[in-house]
This record gives C-alpha cells, structure tokens and sequence, in this order.
C-alpha cells in the first residue's frame, strides 16, 4: 500500500507542477509587425501617403512600448488603467473649456505620413 501512495503522491506532484517560460520581449512587436506589414500593402496600393495610416502605425508603436516599459500585474493594469481615464476626463471637462484651442493644431493638421518603403522596412526589421 505505501508504494501505492509513494506513486500517487508522486503523479499528483507532477500534474500540480507549472512550468514558466520566459519569451523575449520581440515578440510584444509583432502586432506592429503585422501593422506594419497590412499598412505596407494599403499604402503601396494607394501609391501616396495617408495620414490616418501613420496614426494607426504611431498607435500599435506607442501601445507596445508602453507594455514592454512596465510589467503588468493585473491590479496594478487596471489602476494605471483608472487614473489615465480619470485624467482624460479632468482635462476634458475642467481644462479644455478653459483654454483657447484655436492656437492648437488639429489632427489633420498634423503629417505622419510613413511612406510605404518605411512599412516594409519596419516589417522586415520586426519580423527578421
């Protein structure tokens, strides 16, 4: 009987075992990579740089560097998460109806415009 519970014991110690990899942080690109790689093939369609496209390409940029900066645990995601609404929300209803915002740019005004070489160069650079 005791070799019996030697050997459940000894299968339960396995089952109840986790194993953690760690990744390298690359792989936090690749939703840029494949950003990059859709964009790429949008803009050599259209032929001249689009504005919206560099915004969308800036977005998963500044998205992946912000996950990679911080490691996340869940309570402190969604802390960080409250305080940045809170923040939008403060500066919605108590600053911007305060200040002119005539002498600021709007986002057409703005040119991030990425050539469709600089997706194809970010998509092999990520993805090689």
């Amino acid at each position: 009987m005791s070799e019996e519970n030697q050997a459940s014991t000894q299968q339960k110690a396995e089952l109840e075992s986790i194993i953690l990899r760690s990744y390298p942080k690359i792989i936090f690109f690749y939703p840029l990579f494949f950003t990059s790689l859709v964009l790429w093939i949008i803009q050599m369609i259209i032929g001249s740089p689009l504005s919206i496209l560099g915004f969308i390409w800036m977005i998963v940029f500044f998205t992946n560097l912000f996950v990679i900066a911080f490691n996340f645990e869940s309570k402190k995601f969604f802390i960080l998460v409250l305080v940045i609404i809170v923040v939008i929300l403060l500066v919605i209803f108590l600053v911007i109806p305060q200040i002119s915002l005539a002498a600021l740019p709007t986002i057409p005004e703005f040119n991030i415009e990425m050539t469709a070489q600089f997706y194809f160069v970010t998509t092999l650079v990520i993805g090689f």
